[in-house]
């Protein structure tokens, strides 16, 4: 694989997003990631690099791992022998180094995944991790081939590099998805933004930390040219199955893949890896099967049936030849978060839980379900004059990344175009760009409409503020308003909305992560609507904001 620190097009982003993963990374402001870092870097290791008391004295420092782990070990599946495990050096000396690695690393991957306030990508890119970890571990044990969890830590720090961007850049890395479909190249969108694709993001922060070469090898860029030979080396082998572990976890964790469209796309990846991994149809079967076990197995022993529940069904459904349920994942025993189809603050999962932390939930169906739209409902009918909302921002993203690319950019530069071209897609009457200007006070950086300049200097908000735009910023979701006359509605909108604007229907999407939301959209209407929004209007809106956060920072301020 070529190093990111080679000189190339490429080198200055290569090297700045090297520098804001380090300065992330380094300031703790992902909650979770660091101790990820940490056990990569040191339960990676060989036996050989670590001693039993080392490994243990790291596992040791976090008590919430360390009681995990012993009680995954006292399990049957681990410990047939069922002796006592009381301490971590203890379960390395009884159940062995490799098994204990591979379960500290899968715990921190379950509770990413299972984190309530991470990104949704950063979720999503955890549960991927561990997935396909599984998989690999599960063709390993099932063909009798090399070191199962070896193979279980390639395929799963194949995606470190992606959790690194997920967990630390993900506006950027919603960007880098768009243009990744704008260019029809998914490693040519990663480029374009970060410089590096997630594989040698991985690559090169794990071989900085001194990852052994026998790990390396199997991190190493995929090849078609790899399956030209008769016989696989070790190495290669090994770095093949983490390839296939990732793609076919891919497929199996897309809910929106029809079952037609999985059984075809898993059949292409059979054709191409089946003949060197010893794999068809039947033989992949009992591949689903083990990793539906283990992970069973995991979510038990670790207390985090939410997660394992969640991945289990999409597999065995795709075992089964169904479609894979597209159920949100979230803590079993913490509040749903809000989301645009659901009613805001009226549904929190324990009776009278506030659904912000340190305020009041509102009163129980304050915001009932008839005012909130379905964002996967299909769009109304547009007017002949107006073109489609998304084709309007896939045009708006492929410009604002040229503007991106100028000597000279500012977040006036690209917000002003952004807010008309969503006025437009829209045919709002109002819209409005507001960014976090410090200290949780959100601010208008632009608007396209009629009457927003008269109201500029008091349209805004703060985070902690109880109303539709806090609650948004909050928990990082999409708030969609179909009547904003509605009595039960009227004490949680701003006065500039009610009594300036006058608007109707109103829309709110915030950009960034839970709970750090750095910026808003607010679009509205004067005549009342249903109004709606799509998974994937919402993924291109985000990429946007991101775009202009990633301008300011370029500017200087």
């Amino acid at each position: 694989m070529t190093s990111i620190t080679d000189a190339s097009p490429q080198e200055a982003r290569a090297r700045q997003t090297l520098e804001r993963v380090a300065s992330g990374l380094a300031g703790g402001g992902v909650a979770g990631m660091a101790e990820i870092v940490k056990l990569v870097e040191a339960l990676a290791a060989n036996a050989s690099h670590i001693t039993v008391s080392e490994m243990a004295e790291l596992i040791e420092k976090d008590v919430v791992v360390c009681s995990k782990v012993i009680s995954a070990a006292n399990t049957l599946g681990y410990n047939p022998s069922g002796v006592e495990v009381s301490s971590i050096s203890q379960a390395i000396h009884v159940i062995g180094f490799s098994k204990i690695r591979m379960l500290a690393m899968s715990l921190l991957l379950m509770e990413n995944a299972e984190r309530r306030l991470s990104a949704s990508a950063q979720r999503e890119t955890a549960t991927l991790a561990l997935t396909s970890g599984m998989m690999a571990q599960a063709w390993a044990e099932g063909q009798g081939r090399g070191d199962a969890e070896q193979a279980f830590l390639c395929a799963s720090l194949r995606n470190f590099g992606r959790l690194l961007m997920t967990a630390l850049m993900a506006d950027d890395y919603r960007l880098a998805q768009t243009q990744a479909v704008a260019l029809g190249d998914p490693e040519a969108g990663y480029r374009a933004v970060f410089g590096v694709t997630p594989l040698e993001l991985g690559y090169e922060l794990l071989k900085s930390a001194n990852l052994p070469e026998s790990l390396l090898l199997g991190l190493r860029q995929f090849s078609p040219q790899m399956l030209e030979a008769a016989v696989l080396d070790p190495s290669t082998e090994l770095l093949v199955a983490s390839e296939f572990a990732v793609r076919l976890s891919q497929l199996v964790l897309q809910p929106e893949l029809s079952p037609t469209a999985y059984a075809d796309q898993s059949r292409a990846l059979l054709r191409q890896f089946g003949k060197h991994l010893n794999l068809d149809a039947e033989s992949l079967r009992s591949v689903f099967e083990r990793a539906e076990q283990r992970m069973s197995a995991f979510g038990q022993a670790f207390g985090l049936q939410a997660m394992s529940r969640g991945v289990t069904a999409k597999v065995a459904a795709r075992r089964q030849g169904k479609a894979a349920p597209s159920s949100e994942l979230r803590p079993a025993d913490g509040p749903e978060l809000a989301r645009a189809d659901t009613a805001v603050g009226t549904k929190p999962a324990q009776a009278g839980e506030p659904a912000l932390a340190g305020a009041e939930a509102p009163p129980k169906g304050a915001l009932g379900e008839a005012e909130v739209a379905s964002p996967v409902a299909a769009p109304a009918e547009l007017p002949a004059e107006r073109r489609p909302l998304i084709e309007v921002l896939h045009e708006t993203v492929a410009k604002c990344a040229e503007l991106l690319g100028q000597p000279v950019v500012s977040e006036e530069m690209l917000a002003t175009p952004i807010a008309a071209a969503l006025r437009e897609g829209w045919g709002a009457d109002e819209v409005v760009i507001l960014l976090e200007r410090g200290k949780g006070t959100f601010a208008t950086a632009a608007g396209a409409g009629n009457r927003w300049r008269e109201f500029r200097n008091k349209i805004g908000f703060r985070r902690e503020e109880r109303n539709v735009l806090g609650v948004s910023t909050a928990r990082c979701e999409p708030v969609l308003i179909h009547d904003a006359s509605d009595p039960k509605i009227d004490p949680y909108l701003p006065v500039w909305l009610k009594s300036g604007l006058q608007l109707y229907s109103c829309i709110i999407i915030p950009g960034g992560a839970a709970p750090t939301a750095h910026s808003v959209v607010f679009a509205g209407w004067r005549v009342r609507q249903k109004v709606q929004l799509s998974p994937e209007e919402t993924r291109s809106i985000r990429a946007l904001l991101g775009m202009i956060i990633t301008a300011r920072r370029l500017s200087g301020k």
